[in-house]
Formats: structure tokens, sequence, C-alpha cells
């Protein structure tokens, strides 16, 4: 083999597979320990748990996209509009999940209330001001609007409203046909029907970091609600320390992006 043998190769392999290691702490359940915990509780630590989900996968896209962003803008008026379509597709996504988890934790609390939960009534007292903050906080109301007429659903009626409000100074914007359909991009439709509802940059920077604290409040409302939940409900469990190798391939940093476009053969017939 070219003066090595199979054995050499095979021990150069894990140096070639790059592997980084993470620690994490493992808590198992099975069906009997939520079909014995208070239904509320059961359903809420569910619920919370798939709601978290969505919006951690999100969170991620969201903070790579914006560094593309970064590196598109140093290159190209219309490559820095591609990703910044891209960005705000995502940043639409996570808020509307903030928005549904908002709406999740308020829902949960009136089930507390209902059922004269004490000890659930007692633990989101604890956070009650941050949850009414961010409810009542009139940048969730554009976020509610968002979700409900463009993310959630596609509203005709707001569309023509927002055309009818465009001022006729306003830079044109147009669609990018490429011969591989999943790279083609219509910025008409995000400069029109989501951006153009906006007064001002600063109203969408505003929606941007509303988007932001509001995700970093609910991923602490979320671990503290869990460690609530298993120190009331599971004072027996002990969690495992496991570490888990993954691929470095697996595993991104602050410094990756997400592609803008896609490089990949394409057939003519």
């Amino acid at each position: 083999m070219s003066g090595s043998t199979l054995a050499q190769v095979m021990r150069r392999l894990p140096a070639m597979t790059k592997h980084s290691e993470q620690q994490f702490v493992e808590f198992m359940f099975q069906s009997a320990d939520l079909k014995g915990m208070p239904k509320q509780h059961s359903a809420y630590m569910v619920a919370t748990s798939f709601a978290i989900n969505e919006i951690l996968v999100f969170l991620r896209l969201t903070l790579l996209t914006a560094n593309s962003l970064k590196v598109a803008k140093g290159d190209d008026e219309r490559l820095a509009g591609f990703a910044f379509l891209q960005d705000q597709i995502l940043m639409r996504s996570l808020s509307a999940r903030a928005v549904e988890y908002l709406k999740l934790a308020k829902d949960h609390r009136t089930v507390c209330e209902r059922a004269k939960d004490t000890a659930g009534l007692a633990f989101f007292e604890t956070y009650s001001t941050v949850l009414d903050g961010l409810w009542d906080d009139p940048v969730t109301a554009v976020a509610i609007t968002i979700r409900n007429k463009l993310t959630g659903h596609v509203e005709l009626t707001r569309i023509r409203d927002t055309i009818s409000g465009i001022p006729e100074d306003r830079r044109e914007t147009g669609i990018y046909l490429h011969q591989k359909d999943g790279n083609s991009i219509y910025l008409m439709g995000e400069d029109i029907a989501h951006i153009g509802a906006f007064e001002s940059s600063e109203e969408i920077q505003a929606w941007s970091d509303w988007v932001l604290n509001t995700c970093r409040a609910i991923q602490s409302l979320h671990h503290a609600y869990m460690i609530w939940a298993i120190e009331t409900f599971f004072p027996e469990k002990i969690g495992q320390e496991i570490r888990l190798h993954p691929d470095s391939e697996l595993v991104g940093t602050f410094n990756d992006g997400i592609p803008v476009l896609w490089d990949f053969p394409y057939k003519t017939d």
C-alpha cells in the first residue's frame, strides 16, 4: 500500500477524523414517571421540552446565518440581500416560536390556578415579573402580528395594504432566477411582505432585539422549570454524567455560517 501497512493506516484514522468531547447530564424517564405526575405538569414538561427544542434549533441557525450575512456584506450588495433574506426568514420562525412559548407558559399558569396548584403557582410567581413584562412589551404585539399574518399564515390583505403604503422613492426590488431552482432568490417577497410593513430600520432592529432577548429569557425559564420539576416530582432521580464524541463537522463555532447558495451537479435533458 505505497509503503504503508494496513495497520499503519488504521492507526492514522483517529487523527484523520476529528472528534470533540461534549459533556451532558442525562436524565431518563419511563412512561410511568409522567403518568405519576399531576397531569398539568406532565403535559407542560413535555410541551416545554418540545417548544424549547424548536427555539434552540432556530436560534443556532439564526446565529449562523448572521455570520453568513457579515461575509456577504463585504462581497456584493445583491449577495448581501440574499443573506439578509435568509436571516429574516429564520428570525421570523424564531419569533413565532418565541410567541408560542410565551403563550404556552401563560396558559400553563392559568391551568395551575384552576387546579389550585400551590406548588406550580409558587414557581411561576418567581418569574411572573419577567413573563408579564415580556407579554406586555409593545414589540410582542408586532411579533404576534408577524406570526399570525406572515409566518403562520400569509395574509393577502396585509400585503395589499403594505404595497399601497410603499413610498414612490423607495428603492427598487427584484427577483433572481438561476438554472438551479434551489439558488433562485425572490427578494421582492421579503422586501415588500416583511420589510415593507415596518416604518423604519429602527423598528426592524427593535423586533430583532426582542426575538433574541425573549429567547434568552425563555431558555432561563425552561431550564429553571425542568430543574424544579425534577426536584419536586423525581427527587430520587440522579443525573448520569455522559460524554459524547461527535464528529467535528457536527459541532459548530461562532465563526461558522450557513450557505446562501448551493453548489451541486445540475443535469439538463
